[in-house]
């Protein structure tokens, strides 16, 4: 996943949920070059921190600070190098998409632009990428418990009844297991 870098003020870090267990994944900056030539993008390195369920908000805001306190430290995990994507690395599964099967992808973070913000996505029809179905913004002042409350907060929306997926009901019972 990239984005735009000509911000001044900005950090992120991207999760993988499987069921309740949070694997947190730092950004980096990468040798890619944005589509406008000067700046660059930042992606996701693979330097898991994983937090296994049960946990409380504390120690998820905890190691929501120590993604964000990592930003820009490991290398980035370059995806289309021919290589697996880091979520099929992470899980050993090969196959993007059975990779996923069954997981959330949450980015959060803040910008100078768009403030602090944390998103649901949902992978692509076709491709590596994602989309955003849901996203939560914080206040200016919100601190990393707050990012842990919005978190948990779409670690249990009902993707099933989420409005926007109600034409893929099929694909979605079939992804959630159920």
């Amino acid at each position: 996943m990239s984005m735009i870098t000509d911000l001044k003020d900005f950090r992120n870090i991207d999760m993988l949920v499987d069921k309740k267990n949070i694997i947190i994944f730092p950004v980096s900056k990468s040798n890619e070059l944005f589509e406008d030539g000067v700046n660059y993008t930042y992606r996701t390195a693979f330097h898991p921190i994983e937090l296994f369920a049960p946990y409380s908000n504390e120690e998820l805001a905890s190691k929501i600070k120590e993604g964000i306190d990592s930003w820009n430290v490991y290398p980035p995990y370059e995806t289309f190098t021919g290589k697996n994507t880091f979520e099929e690395n992470y899980f050993g599964i090969t196959g993007f998409k059975k990779a996923i099967c069954g997981k959330k992808f949450i980015r959060l973070g803040w910008d100078d632009l768009s403030g602090k913000e944390v998103s649901l996505l949902w992978p692509q029809k076709k491709g590596y990428g994602y989309i955003c179905i849901e996203n939560i913004q914080l206040k200016k002042d919100a601190d990393y418990f707050d990012f842990a409350n919005a978190v948990i907060e779409l670690i249990n929306l009902d993707l099933v009844n989420h409005p926007r997926f109600k034409k893929n009901e099929k694909l979605l019972l079939k992804e959630e297991g159920k």
